[in-house]
């Protein structure tokens, strides 16, 4: 299989995953499953990804949208979903990589029940729109600054740790793609703490080492 591949689906069920890639292998389709690793950012909740093909994804959508209008007919009447708001179901619907195929078809169909008919370009935007609040970085990281500020100057190795992750740590958005947890001026006092912090550690240390050297010569 070809590495350059697309996240089709994110999923935190492994039999579920198991299932969606049995189901499109038997459909033709070539599938890769990924173990997602654990991250804070993740909550340390295990996630498993779908990886296909770029030329497959249209047939892959076809096909999981064909079986969930099959499963929509067996959805029993006290399902969820019926009784969410109208606002609740544009959430649903927005929200796509956060909700099964199910729910993002059913919340579709009751929304059109209500008088709710959502063009593509409608649901396409305010689909973006919610990868791009989900995209934003965090801004409340003054704590983690302070902590790592006031780590490194003491020597610890902590405060390097700290420096590092505000630094690089990234999110993993439902998509798949990759963004940087903290913005740019956290992360540059993430890079001055690593710095500090290195520093200082390794001077600390040397001076121990020479200190226990000098103990041993006397």
């Amino acid at each position: 299989m070809s590495s350059n591949l697309i996240t089709f689906q994110i999923l935190q069920d492994q039999a579920q995953a198991e299932q969606q890639v049995e189901l499109l292998r038997k459909n033709g389709i070539p599938v890769m499953l990924e173990i997602m690793p654990l991250t804070a950012d993740n909550s340390f909740v295990q996630s498993y990804a779908l990886q296909l093909q770029p030329e497959q994804l249209e047939k892959a959508m076809q096909l999981m949208h064909t079986v969930t209008e099959e499963e929509i007919a067996s959805v029993p009447a006290d399902y969820y979903l019926y009784d969410f708001t109208k606002a609740e179901l544009l959430e649903v619907v927005a929200q796509v990589h956060e909700w099964s195929e199910l729910d993002v078809i059913l919340a579709k169909k009751l929304l059109e029940a209500q008088g709710e008919n959502l063009t593509d370009q409608q649901i396409s935007t305010m689909q973006q729109e919610r990868m791009q609040v989900l995209a934003k970085a965090d801004q409340s990281a003054s704590f983690m600054i302070g902590l790592g500020y006031s780590c490194a100057i003491l020597g610890g190795f902590l405060g390097v740790i700290i420096g590092m992750n505000l630094l690089v740590m990234k999110k993993i958005l439902p998509d798949g793609s990759k963004v940087y947890t903290y913005p740019e001026k956290t992360r540059a006092h993430g890079k001055r703490i690593l710095i500090l912090g290195s520093i200082l550690f390794l001077l600390f240390f040397l001076l121990k080492v020479s200190w226990e050297i000098r103990k041993v010569s006397h």
